[in-house]
């Protein structure tokens, strides 16, 4: 039998008044496709993982990166990019406060805050020329010091688990929820008043008091979790590993 040909003067049934076309498929937001990882270190984990950094001195810029995501619980790019260069505005070690969002950076809808720094870190950033994290990355020693202490894996133990396991920290001792949401970048200064608030000595303290206390609980079973003798000078010529290049 052969098949039915159109005519010409018949035409196909249009494609958006076809009775499938007209069905309404509405998109998935995001935040019901992602999960979030659910998994956050306890102190007890935070002693094991700076334990880890301080064992070998071509760990320092790992060391580093953790020093600094727990007393600003910066994302790991922000954190990445800190320097005390004078240009780039963000060490202000009258205050003792650091910018994560350096002058010239447009500030996007992850945004970077203005943080105050305890004396366990701020102490370093003096004596610092340059980034603090002295590599552009740390991502190849930090998963193989999450595969070492034997962290959760997919994706359970990123580059974000010090961010999360101090926010959730901060929670756990009771630090005001705008305080928080400061620190992670959650809340936007929108007032002019603001905007002179990090300068404050008041600004976040509940925050930084916990902070330095957490510190202090580390620093106690590892005493060089941030203070340690062979800290080297600045050096930018290091790869993720801290050993130099050739």
């Amino acid at each position: 039998m052969r098949a039915r040909t159109l005519g010409f003067h018949e035409h196909p049934t249009p494609v958006s008044q076809h009775p499938i076309a007209r069905l309404a498929f509405k998109p998935i937001p995001s935040t019901q496709v992602n999960r979030t990882p659910q998994y956050r270190a306890d102190i007890a984990t935070l002693i094991e993982i700076f334990r880890f950094a301080t064992a070998l001195e071509r760990r320092l810029p790992l060391l580093r990166f953790l020093r600094l995501s727990v007393v600003t619980l910066g994302r790991p790019d922000a954190v990445h990019e800190a320097t005390t260069d004078p240009k780039r505005g963000q060490w202000n070690a009258e205050h003792g406060v650091l910018d994560l969002n350096p002058k010239g950076r447009r500030q996007t809808k992850k945004v970077r805050a203005i943080v105050p720094i305890v004396p366990h870190v701020a102490r370093e950033l003096e004596t610092i020329s340059g980034h603090y994290v002295s590599v552009i990355s740390v991502k190849k020693s930090f998963a193989s010091m999450a595969a070492a202490l034997s962290l959760p894996a997919e994706g359970e133990a990123g580059m974000k688990l010090m961010r999360r396991s101090m926010a959730n920290l901060l929670r756990a001792r009771r630090v005001p929820t705008k305080e928080i949401e400061i620190m992670l970048g959650h809340r936007v200064i929108e007032s002019v008043s603001e905007l002179y608030a990090p300068f404050d000595p008041a600004y976040c303290a509940n925050a930084k008091a916990a902070i330095e206390a957490i510190c202090d609980e580390i620093a106690q079973a590892v005493p060089n979790a941030f203070y340690r003798s062979f800290t080297a000078p600045h050096d930018n010529n290091l790869n993720p590993e801290g050993v130099k290049n050739g």
